[in-house]
């Protein structure tokens, strides 16, 4: 999903064009169909140039739309991105807190 979103990705911005996103993904894997009101929701509608929203590919790709739920209690989400590089940030920082310098030194350190 997160490639089919980039490949509609508006000039590098980290947005897909609602238009652009209401078409789905080009080779038809993904439809979107989610609302404006509920992406305006979920902080995945950029509404600053109201003649042309935007979706915020981060936003949407960490966001419920990406979950699937099987009871009031119980649901399943995609993996971000992030989730792997947090791991591996809080497996060397091995401490709820750390400064910034520590923090700089160990994701400077990583591959992504």
């Amino acid at each position: 999903m997160r490639s089919s979103l980039l490949s509609m990705e508006d000039k590098g911005s980290g947005r897909v064009k609602l238009s652009d996103f209401y078409q789905g993904s080009s080779d038809g894997a993904f439809a979107f169909s989610e609302s404006s009101d509920y992406l305006r929701k979920l902080g995945a509608l950029d509404e600053s140039n109201p003649f042309v929203p935007r979706v915020i590919i981060a936003n949407y790709l960490d966001s419920a739309a990406n979950c699937i739920t099987y009871s009031a209690k119980r649901s399943i989400c995609c993996d971000t991105a992030c989730e792997a590089i947090m791991q591996q940030v809080e497996a060397e920082i091995g401490n709820p807190i750390a400064t910034p310098a520590r923090l700089i030194e160990v994701t400077s350190k990583l591959s992504s």
